[in-house]
């Protein structure tokens, strides 16, 4: 009896289920949108200036920890730029950073180390990079756009 029982309940069960998966589901459009930098740079119209240290960097990205104990993140650009103009940074830095701010994201226009100056944007907020694109393109760039060639 409790075999028959056992078979009685899984038969239910998958009948349940086979119902639940034949069953249409309404169609609701999914936004799978990425934002542009000028979607986002429309968005971050609130200009920062902060200071702080570099407690973590994996390009295309860093942590700056504030004086005040705010963390952000820092969007740096692609690493060929970095690597044209010989720009350097590292982890435990102190830095100032001059850009515009999103959330706990920030766009520099220009950061300053102690080995200098790293101007990333124009004052409108435009990438460099982006300005004069051709110039800068290169077959095979694309793939250094987020991690560089150790070695």
């Amino acid at each position: 009896m409790a075999r028959i029982k056992k078979w009685a309940v899984l038969f239910v069960l998958a009948v349940l289920c086979l119902i639940g998966v034949t069953k249409e589901a309404p169609a609701q459009p999914i936004n799978h949108h990425m934002p542009t930098w000028w979607e986002l740079m429309a968005k971050a119209s609130q200009p920062i200036d902060v200071s702080g240290e570099i407690v973590a960097f994996s390009f295309p990205v860093a942590t700056i920890k504030t004086l005040k104990d705010e963390y952000f993140i820092v969007r740096l650009g692609p690493w060929w730029f970095w690597r044209e103009n010989k720009y350097k940074l590292n982890k435990k830095d102190n830095v100032r950073i001059v850009g515009f701010r999103y959330n706990d994201l920030i766009f520099p226009k220009v950061i300053k180390t102690s080995h200098g100056e790293i101007r990333l944007r124009d004052e409108q907020g435009r990438p460099l990079w982006r300005i004069n694109r051709r110039r800068h393109h290169r077959p095979g760039d694309y793939l250094n756009y987020y991690h560089p060639r150790w070695r």
